[in-house]
């Protein structure tokens, strides 16, 4: 697992080996935790979905070295940062929204259990189907116009309080919303 080192305001977090690191704010407020089903994802974790945490970039500090390389994704928009010695993947920048991505095993326990999953984004390329009640998204739940990330993050998380007739008629014809 990657280790943890604190500072007064910032957590770094790094990968296996150590060779690449980035910091997170310790008062950084998540725009989402939950579970991608991508391909892309897949593949590079080498597992059926990833955990993760989604951080406005103003909240994370990364300055890629020469170890760290750049994973190939489908999606021009998507960079996946990874530790070119231990392979651990690092974290992930989202372009449209401006969002870095960080693996949830990326955090200490304590921020784990303070952020819980609370959805499951590209669920119609699931390998594994899982039953634990939270809303499913066929893709990842688009922005509106001007909406910025954090507003999004408010409205899916509202949403997905709310149950699921509130998805649906927000994402009608949109997002497909699977209650497993």
């Amino acid at each position: 697992l990657p280790l943890h080192r604190r500072s007064a305001t910032k957590m770094k977090l790094e990968c296996n080996c150590g060779a690449v690191s980035f910091e997170v704010k310790d008062d950084f407020k998540p725009l989402w935790s939950g579970y991608c089903h991508c391909k892309d994802c897949r593949t590079v974790t080498r597992m059926p979905l990833m955990a993760d945490i989604g951080i406005n970039k103003d909240e994370v500090t990364f300055e890629p070295n020469d170890d760290c390389g750049v994973a190939p994704s489908r999606n021009p928009d998507v960079k996946r940062y990874f530790c070119k010695k231990c392979g651990t993947l690092a974290l992930v920048f989202f372009a449209p929204m401006q969002v870095w991505v960080v693996p949830t095993f990326a955090f200490p326990q304590e921020v784990q259990d303070k952020n819980p999953a609370t959805l499951h984004v590209n669920y119609e390329s699931t390998v594994l189907r899982v039953k634990d009640g939270l809303p499913k998204f066929r893709t990842f739940p688009p922005m509106n116009e001007g909406e910025q990330p954090d507003q999004l993050a408010r409205r899916v998380r509202g949403e997905a309080r709310h149950g699921r007739l509130c998805l649906e008629s927000v994402f009608a014809g949109v997002i497909a919303v699977f209650c497993l």
